[in-house]
């Protein structure tokens, strides 16, 4: 399931470029060696589910995904480096904080582990709940900016035809 919230975010992202650079391609090729052991990490958590260094372990594995697919958002980003000129900031932002939920979840996973193992499987559980609230809250923020940039631009409408 984590795997495909990654693959939505790489698609998001993806959809955005223009142009790589070679610190871009390093940054991603991280991204992707991180990826390529979660299989691993699971598996090790099949195999010994009640050692809690496994979960720990597995943890640290999504918060350096997380980590890398937000490295990479902002680096492509900054100053419109690897994207469009056109594209808009409420994108820019809506990916990045939505690449930073991953790293968040697992930081608390790792707290969580610690002080109670049982409760690491159903804390990453509730990530599509962490999902849901940013969409929301962004969503909310995206509509005031919508009202707000409309009345604006009725009102400059209004000046234009006082002018003439």
């Amino acid at each position: 399931m984590i795997l495909a919230f990654y693959w939505i975010d790489h698609v998001k992202q993806f959809s955005n470029y223009r142009k790589t650079d070679e610190i871009h391609l390093w940054l991603y090729i991280v991204y992707l060696m991180c990826l390529f052991i979660v299989p691993f990490s699971n598996v090790l958590i099949m195999y010994f589910p009640d050692n809690y260094i496994v979960p720990i372990c597995y943890s640290i594995n999504i918060f350096f995904i997380g980590l890398f697919s937000f490295f990479n958002w902002t680096y492509a980003t900054y100053k419109h480096r690897l994207v469009d000129r056109d594209l808009d900031r409420q994108t820019i932002k809506y990916i990045r904080i939505t690449s930073l939920i991953e790293p968040i979840v697992a930081l608390i996973t790792i707290i969580v582990a610690l002080i109670n193992p049982s409760l690491w499987n159903l804390l990453w559980a509730s990530i599509i709940i962490f999902y849901v609230i940013v969409e929301i809250l962004i969503k909310k923020s995206v509509d005031i900016k919508t009202v707000n940039n409309s009345d604006n631009n009725n009102q400059l409408k209004d000046i234009k035809e006082l002018s003439k």
